[in-house]
């Protein structure tokens, strides 16, 4: 298992320009996973931070490259999972929702949950 990316600036979330996991789903289909490593707060710094983190994963499954180093993407969904491993404020949980909305539009399903590693389907 992949080690954690580590937190910058007392953020839950890693570097906004790193992508933290990515798997392609045997039956078509990327799943992105935006890992925490410890609870969002209210607060102005995480909730941009957040939106940041998610406009990058957003724009990544949008390239027009994404498909040439994730052929699976070209077989079905793309989603972006936010961690929930950790408490989510309500704020930060707000934005995603509305996030997830916009991202629909352009075909990627953003999540609030961890997705399940299913051997069959990775």
């Amino acid at each position: 298992m992949p080690k954690a990316p580590e937190a910058t600036d007392q953020s839950p979330l890693s570097d906004v320009d790193n992508l933290d996991v990515i798997v392609e789903l045997k039956a078509g289909g990327v799943d992105m996973l935006i890992v925490t490593i410890a609870p969002f707060d209210e607060s102005d710094s995480t909730c941009e931070r957040l939106e940041q983190k998610l406009n990058a994963y957003l724009y990544a499954a949008l390239h027009e490259n994404f498909s040439k180093n994730y052929p699976a993407a070209d077989d079905g969904h793309v989603r972006i999972f936010v961690d929930d491993a950790h408490p989510i404020s309500t704020r930060a949980r707000i934005l995603v929702e509305t996030f997830a909305r916009q991202a629909l539009a352009r075909g990627v399903v953003v999540l609030i949950g961890g997705f399940v590693a299913n051997p069959a389907t990775h």
